[in-house]
């Protein structure tokens, strides 16, 4: 009985989160009574909410978050330019519980990313990997799919090297294609 009620709870929280990101994306009116009934009259439907779930949305949309319940990982997407807040506000959600239901894995989606600071990317190396080491131990796995762009895969590869220094206990994996990527990261 209890179980039950606790998936109501998680259904109803899948509800009101995938509500407010159509909200957000300022859908009429109509279109949201009729995604609604659609997902949530539909037990398929409900199944497929309870996969991909939305998280998170920065202001500017370069950058967007997703919780999948099935296979348990967070998928951080970043793309075009992203600002250092857009960057931190993703980063620092990883280490909210309640936003992550907790998972110590994720796909950082950056294919079509073009740019973020070196100010932003230092503050990854300097203030989240060492919060990022205090909230996951050495129980964090990250598979990233690279840029296209030649100057982020270089950046890139400069990253992970500093990375690895600071914490060589996280596993961190770098793909050029998301199937490969997320393959990694689930088994």
């Amino acid at each position: 009985m209890q179980d039950s009620s606790k998936d109501f709870k998680k259904s109803d929280k899948c509800e009101k989160n995938l509500c407010q990101f159509v909200e957000k994306r300022h859908f009429k009116r109509k279109k949201i009574v009729a995604l609604h009934t659609i997902l949530f009259q539909n037990p398929i439907s409900t199944y497929l909410c309870t996969i991909m779930l939305p998280i998170y949305e920065a202001t500017a949309k370069g950058v967007s978050a997703f919780i999948n319940n099935k296979e348990q990982y967070v998928l951080l997407k970043m793309e075009g330019e992203v600002s250092d807040q857009e960057y931190k506000e993703a980063f620092e959600m990883l280490l909210d519980k309640e936003k992550t239901q907790g998972y110590n894995r994720l796909l950082l989606s950056q294919e079509n990313l073009n740019q973020v600071s070196a100010s932003a990317r230092a503050w990854l190396l300097m203030k989240f990997m060492p919060a990022a080491q205090k909230h996951f131990g050495t129980n964090f796995k990250v598979a990233i799919v690279r840029s296209l762009s030649p100057l982020q895969k270089l950046t890139s590869k400069l990253l992970l090297g500093s990375l690895m220094q600071i914490n060589s206990k996280f596993q961190i994996q770098y793909f050029d294609d998301r199937i490969q990527a997320k393959e990694w990261l689930i088994k």
